[in-house]
């Protein structure tokens, strides 16, 4: 007799599959014994078998990867005068760049983003050292509740740079390497503070979406060469 001891959808991996194999061995040496067995046991339904190939296809097809890129006021989320102004994303269809005249909604606008719900990773270039260490000191101060990002980011340069951490290297440095003319940033970070004490915020959208757009160039490449997994 063949028999599951765990629930129905089980996702065998190397291990389960061991104890499974030792539990049919256990069950058969009870049939001789009349060893009541402790687990209740039902058939397999190997429809419903996942192996680990097949787990890892489906995991990718539910997790979302979500191009970031924050504008901010400072360089130094602790200086006084730190602020996030926008927040550009992409995601599937969902391409925005979120602004608002009160950082804390912002971020709590950012953080609700229903992909970040289920399997996601967060994608952005010098992420490591710029975004998400101002995202979450920013988040800090007001207290918002965030998913867990722990080993769901993923930082661009440091992957160009092989983990260099001391590697120059800008955005539109990599990106007009293989996109030319078309991978030109249509301004500077300098400029974002002027943008926003004057209103132009259709003007900081466009410039924040365009460095989202050399990101997302940048991480699709890397996927088509599989250095990344898509």
């Amino acid at each position: 007799m063949v028999v599951n001891p765990f629930s129905d959808g089980i996702i065998f991996t190397s291990k389960t599959y061991n104890l499974y194999r030792l539990y049919n061995l256990y069950i058969s040496l009870s049939d001789n014994l009349y060893i009541e067995p402790i687990i209740p046991i039902s058939p397999i339904d190997y429809s419903k078998v996942v192996v680990g190939g097949d787990r890892r296809n489906e995991m990718k097809k539910l997790r979302k990867d979500v191009i970031i890129d924050i504008e901010t006021l400072t360089l130094d989320p602790l200086d006084p005068n730190a602020r996030v102004v926008a927040i550009g994303v992409k995601c599937d269809d969902f391409d925005e760049v979120l602004v608002s005249n009160k950082e804390d909604e912002l971020l709590e606008r950012f953080w609700r983003l229903s992909f970040f719900d289920g399997l996601f990773r967060i994608i952005g270039f010098n992420s490591f050292n710029f975004d998400l260490p101002y995202l979450l000191i920013r988040t800090f101060k007001y207290g918002i509740r965030m998913p867990d990002i722990k080993g769901k980011t993923i930082d661009l340069r440091f992957v160009l740079s092989f983990g260099n951490k001391y590697k120059n290297g800008k955005l539109e440095d990599y990106s007009t390497l293989f996109m030319g003319k078309y991978g030109k940033k249509n301004g500077e970070g300098s400029d974002v503070e002027t943008l926003w004490k004057e209103g132009k915020y259709e003007e900081l959208k466009t410039y924040c979406k365009n460095d989202v757009r050399l990101t997302f160039k940048i991480f699709e490449r890397l996927v088509k060469m599989e250095v990344l997994d898509e």
